[in-house]
């Protein structure tokens, strides 16, 4: 259980991972100086990436993935490790936590989230159209754990927030239903998103989306970009096609410059502003094919 289920064919995986944490972590720090940014992880961090993470001043936690545990054949079962990451660091004296996914750039503060988490719980909600394929799966998933035909919001595992009170009674209810699930020996394809969004439906009341903090951009072949990196600009851009691509010249620019690049440029590197050449020419041959 070494990758997510959408990097199955890129080679050295781990280490890709590391480059995605560094920056992500040196960002965060960088335009949230004043916060305690962190690694938690259940390895021991390669000595080249410790060292960036030191001199920018990021602390790593090492924490076992014993919790919300699932077999290895599971799809996306090491995101649970996050669940399990954010039940451990709630033990660690803070009164404020945000959980963050390793493929996401910071590209300003987000101070003002923690007014938000004085009442609520800040999770994503991409809210898609209920027909897409993607989401009547996650639907099909739910009503048959639930045995009723009510559809929940889906909401992402890349940015959880909150203070830790209501945090303590998230993983709380996140803890019922994986033992529920264990009991039954029911498996799920959405990972943490799964748990999560059934719990979200229980705490409504205390639910808030995170979308003016946070927004999920797809720049592969499969283009769904919103204008929001660069108008009303969110402080995070989630960009899980560029883990291999984008956020690795990202983390080489970090390490020639030593520090992060202008947001324009971050833009470009990740593909927000245009594809890369590789996905144009997937997409003109994906037309051209469509079109014979």
């Amino acid at each position: 259980m070494q990758t997510g289920a959408n990097v199955l064919k890129v080679k050295n995986k781990q280490d890709m991972y590391w480059k995605n944490a560094v920056v992500a972590l040196f960002s965060a720090k960088h335009y949230m100086p004043e916060c305690d940014v962190a690694l938690v992880t259940n390895v021991s961090v390669p000595d080249e990436y410790r060292s960036v993470l030191d001199l920018a001043g990021v602390h790593i936690f090492q924490c076992e993935f014993d919790s919300f545990a699932f077999d290895a054949t599971t799809a996306w079962g090491l995101a649970f490790y996050k669940l399990c990451a954010l039940k451990a660091m709630l033990n660690k004296g803070y009164e404020y936590y945000i959980s963050l996914d390793t493929d996401v750039f910071v590209q300003s503060s987000f101070e003002d989230a923690f007014f938000e988490m004085d009442d609520y719980i800040l999770l994503h909600d991409r809210h898609p159209r209920y027909s897409l394929e993607n989401e009547v799966g996650f639907n099909n998933e739910i009503k048959a754990f639930n045995g009723c035909d009510r559809s929940i919001s889906k909401y992402g595992g890349e940015f959880v927030g909150g203070n830790k009170r209501n945090l303590t009674l998230l993983i709380d209810r996140c803890e019922s239903i994986y033992k529920e699930m264990q009991e039954r020996k029911f498996s799920t394809s959405y990972g943490d998103e799964f748990i999560l969004s059934l719990v979200a439906d229980s705490i409504h009341n205390i639910i808030k989306n995170a979308d003016g903090y946070v927004c999920r951009y797809w720049t592969g072949s499969f283009r769904y970009i919103t204008t929001n990196y660069k108008f009303d600009p969110v402080s995070i851009l989630h960009v899980p096609a560029e883990k291999n691509d984008g956020m690795i010249r990202l983390y080489d620019y970090i390490i020639l410059n030593n520090c992060v690049p202008s947001n324009r440029k971050a833009h470009r590197i990740l593909h927000l502003i245009q594809p890369s050449l590789l996905t144009r020419f997937k997409i003109l041959y994906k037309f051209v094919t469509n079109a014979r």
